[in-house]
């Protein structure tokens, strides 16, 4: 049955706005209107896309009728199941949070890591006031505000797009840890460990969601601290010999390659050295850069932040210069060829 939104808006005029961040939000028994500013010009193709999504089994909520206005885009959607994270970051229950998370059914995480696979183009952010749990046999993961009508699921040959994924999930058990802000020590350690736990079981997911993960996992797990590998490691997942393997360096080599002449093509000189940083950033480099035989800081051990601080910038500096000397044989290459 069709929604009168008009009627909703209406209402909306006596109602408390309930959002938790970004546009303004007013809930309703089923339903929420959310009053976003200025003129959306992409809202029906992002709500036919979403509602698409949702006959496909996403769960992401439907999106049921739209107004533009003025100064206004009003949307009216099915209202998310469950609570929101962000109402589980509360100060005085982080361990009991992050406990309940560490105990969430497993099939929970395999379809929120599916359903970020197919909306990881649609311009998700999975913070905490955007993902909505529901503590139910069939309940679940629900993920709303989506702000793109690209429905292109995430290919599992792209490394890129498997990393964006592995950090998407793991939002929650950092956005639960880091909701409190005053603890003592030992507390501290009993966070920590839940927070791997729950980092754990997404990985786990991400394992049976994913198809052909095993060959993107080294390369993930170098991302993470010493700390969650030797976790990892006493949790059956090895992560004592993460050295680049033969054919690791040569994909590592195909890589910078690759970014090099990628962007080689690009004239946006001043994007030249944050787009290699986010480039090596988002294919694992930077951090495998860290497990490299050629790179002669990974056996200094630094003294305090400072130093490490340095160190870690130094190594950057190295990595991109391997860029930026590859950029400078594809463009001589390209050059001698239009003679």
């Amino acid at each position: 049955m069709r929604k009168n939104i008009e009627e909703y808006i209406e209402k909306s005029k006596y109602m408390e706005n309930k959002s938790q961040g970004g546009a303004p939000a007013y809930l309703f028994d089923d339903v929420v209107l959310i009053k976003y500013p200025g003129i959306r010009e992409d809202e029906k193709l992002i709500a036919e896309m979403a509602n698409q999504k949702r006959k496909q089994g996403v769960r992401t909520p439907s999106h049921l009728d739209m107004k533009k206005t003025e100064d206004y885009t009003w949307v009216l959607q099915e209202k998310a199941k469950g609570k929101a994270i962000k109402e589980y970051c509360k100060n005085e229950e982080v361990i009991k949070n992050l406990l309940f998370f560490a105990k969430v059914p497993i099939n929970h995480y395999i379809k929120y890591i599916k359903d970020l696979t197919e909306l990881i183009n649609m311009g998700i952010e999975p913070v905490s006031k955007n993902i909505f749990y529901e503590d139910k046999e069939e309940g679940g993961f629900t993920i709303i505000d989506l702000t793109n009508y690209d429905g292109t699921p995430m290919n599992p040959n792209s490394r890129k797009e498997v990393f964006q994924i592995f950090k998407d999930a793991r939002q929650i058990s950092e956005d639960l840890r880091l909701s409190k802000r005053d603890t003592s020590s030992h507390d501290q350690i009993l966070e920590k460990e839940l927070e791997y736990a729950i980092n754990l079981k997404i990985l786990t997911a991400i394992n049976q969601a994913i198809p052909n993960f095993s060959k993107h996992q080294r390369w993930l797990l170098r991302t993470l601290p010493k700390q969650e590998l030797e976790f990892l490691n006493q949790n059956g997942i090895p992560t004592n010999n993460l050295s680049l393997t033969e054919e690791e360096y040569n994909e590592f080599d195909e890589e910078i390659s690759r970014i090099a002449k990628n962007l080689s093509i690009k004239d946006d000189k001043t994007y030249l050295t944050t787009g290699i940083d986010q480039e090596l950033d988002n294919n694992c480099l930077t951090a495998a850069w860290n497990y490299h035989k050629e790179n002669l800081h990974q056996a200094k051990p630094t003294i305090n932040i400072f130093e490490k601080m340095t160190q870690e910038l130094e190594v950057k500096k190295e990595l991109r210069n391997k860029v930026l000397s590859k950029m400078t044989e594809y463009q001589n290459t390209t050059s001698q060829a239009k003679r």
